[in-house]
C-alpha cells in the first residue's frame, strides 16, 4: 500500500464520519455543505468551526435587525423584530457559554446549551405568526441558525460516544 492509499483511506474515514454526523441532523444537506467547507478537520475542530459560524450568523442577523430592518419596519413588525433581536442576543450569549463548555471537553454540557439555544431562532420565526401576524423577513436566517446549532448538537453527540 502506497502513501496515497493511506491518504485515501483516511479521507474516506473522515467523509464517513461527517456523513454519520450529518445523518443525526434535521438538514443533512446543509450539514454536509458546512462540514465539507473545512476539509481535514477532526470532530473537535469541526465543533470549533461551527461555533464560529454560529457567532458570525447570530451577530450578523442581530445587526441586520437593528440597522436595516427595524428602522424600516411597520409598527406591526417592530414588536416581532425587537423580540427577534432579543432571541439573537440570547443565541450569542448561549454560544459563548457553550464554547467554554466545549473547550473544557464538557460535550454534554455544551450539547444541553445548544439544544436550548436551537429554539431561539424558531421562537423568532414563530413570533411572526402571532398577532399582528405577518411574513417573517428572517425565515432564511432563522433556519440557518437553527441548523448550525443542530450540527453542533450532532457533533457533541458523536464526541460523547
Amino acid at each position: 500500500m502506497g502513501k496515497n492509499d493511506f491518504a485515501s483511506a483516511w479521507d474516506i474515514k473522515k467523509a464517513a464520519t461527517k456523513d454519520e454526523v450529518c445523518s443525526l441532523t434535521k438538514n443533512r444537506n446543509f450539514c454536509i455543505q458546512q462540514l465539507n467547507s473545512v476539509p481535514d478537520q477532526d470532530l473537535f475542530n469541526l465543533g470549533v468551526y461551527i461555533t464560529n459560524k454560529i457567532e458570525v450568523n447570530a451577530a450578523g442577523v442581530g445587526s441586520k435587525i437593528r440597522i436595516t430592518l427595524l428602522p424600516k419596519a411597520t409598527p406591526a413588525q417592530k414588536g416581532h423584530l425587537s423580540y427577534c433581536q432579543g432571541r439573537y442576543e440570547s443565541a450569542l450569549y448561549a454560544n459563548r457559554k457553550l464554547i467554554v463548555q466545549f473547550a473544557d471537553k464538557d460535550y454534554n454540557g455544551a450539547k444541553k446549551i445548544a439544544l436550548s439555544a436551537e429554539n431561539y431562532s424558531t421562537e423568532c420565526e414563530n413570533s411572526f405568526k402571532s398577532p399582528p401576524a405577518g411574513a417573517s423577513p428572517l425565515t432564511k436566517e432563522n433556519q440557518e441558525l437553527s441548523d448550525l446549532f443542530d450540527i453542533f448538537v450532532a457533533l457533541c453527540t458523536f464526541l460523547l460516544r
